[in-house]
Order: structure tokens, then sequence, then C-alpha cells
């Protein structure tokens, strides 16, 4: 899968694109934690990884320590991701 493509994929159930795209707010990173996976977000309290809004919903439903697949930082909340096409294809071209 090309790069804009996988970045909408489900971390959860790997549905390509993930259902109504959402981010998990996360917990911070715990201080003891490696550089390269405290940075992996770019956005200060979001792991940075998708998830399809269901999954996460009903995974913090069931267990609400419930940690992202990826990164194994603790969810606290949902964040929903808007996309368009354009901005999908803008990253293509970019990269």
């Amino acid at each position: 899968a090309d790069a804009p493509t996988a970045e909408l994929q489900c971390v959860e159930c790997r549905a390509l694109p993930a259902s109504i795209p959402c981010r998990a707010v996360a917990e911070p990173p715990a201080a003891t934690e490696p550089p390269a996976r405290s940075a992996e977000s770019g956005r200060k309290g979001a792991c940075g990884h998708v998830h399809c809004y269901a999954c996460l919903s009903s995974a913090l439903a069931a267990d609400s320590h419930h940690a992202c697949r990826v990164c194994a930082r603790r969810v606290r909340a949902i964040a929903r991701v808007e996309w368009t096409l354009s901005e999908t294809a803008q990253r293509g071209a970019a990269g």
C-alpha cells in the first residue's frame, strides 16, 4: 500500500480505510520511554495512530486501560480525524 493509503488503515482491525477515522488521545509517554518512541506521534496528547471509531470505542468500553496496539500508550479519549481526498492526494504527491 502507498503511504497516503496506509495512513488511513485502522491499527485495531486493519480496515483500509478506517471507518470513521480517529486518533487516540493518550497518556503522556513515561519518562523512561526511549526518545524515538515518545516522539512517534508529532502531536502532543495523541498517539498518532489511526483507529476506526468503533474499534477504539468498543476497546475502551471493554477495558478502561486500553493501550494503542502500536505504541502501547494508554488511551484516555478519542479524537475524530477529518480527511479529504485532496489532502490525501497532496500527502501522496509530497512523499
